[in-house]
This record gives structure tokens, C-alpha cells and sequence, in this order.
């Protein structure tokens, strides 16, 4: 299978956010960032930013710590709901509440 693009490094590819118009005050952090969470993945969070879809160009003044707070604001949530979901399979209050629902013509 060939790819039609070649890897860049981390260090590219915060070049390449820079030159898309995302702020980034801190290279070596986001290189950091991006080595360990992934392009692709916070590519997710910084959809909403961009303001141009077909050229991939950030909206003015878009930092690349407001696209990281996002991500860590998103993976808190799920941690705590994830969380929350364990605790009420643990304490039995789910099972009640599925049987309940699947059972609603059971006497």
C-alpha cells in the first residue's frame, strides 16, 4: 500500500501548524504534546478552530494551548464518567435499572 503523503517529524509538523495560522508559543511543548497524543487525535479538537476547511487554516489568534485545553478538558469527562459508570455497575444500581428496561411487559 503506498501512502500518498511521507511522514514529517514533530518538529515539522508544528512547523506546519504555525505556518495553518496556530499560535504556538512553545515548539519544543508542542512537539512534546504532539509525540504523545498524536496529530490526528488532537486534530479532532482543533476542527472547530479552523477556520478554513479546504486550506486548513486556524481561525485568527488560535492558540495550540487552547486546542490542548480542550483535549484535556474532553479526556477529564471521560475519565469521570467512565468512573461514575464503574461505581453504579459496582453498586448494583445498574443492573436493576437494565432488567427494568428490557422487562417493561414482564409482570
Amino acid at each position: 500500500m503506498q501512502f500518498p503523503k511521507a511522514p514529517i517529524t514533530f518538529a515539522q509538523q508544528v512547523d506546519l501548524l504555525e505556518d495553518r495560522g496556530l499560535v504556538i508559543n512553545d515548539k519544543e511543548s508542542a512537539a512534546f504534546y504532539l509525540s504523545h497524543i498524536n496529530y490526528y487525535r488532537l486534530g479532532t479538537y482543533w476542527w472547530s478552530f479552523i477556520e478554513d476547511h479546504q486550506n486548513h487554516t486556524f481561525k485568527s489568534a488560535t492558540t495550540f494551548e487552547q486546542v490542548l485545553n480542550l483535549y484535556s478538558f474532553d479526556r477529564e469527562l471521560r475519565l469521570l464518567l467512565l468512573d461514575a459508570i464503574a461505581q453504579s455497575l459496582g453498586s448494583g444500581l445498574f443492573l436493576p435499572f437494565v432488567i427494568k428496561e428490557k422487562c417493561k411487559t414482564c409482570p
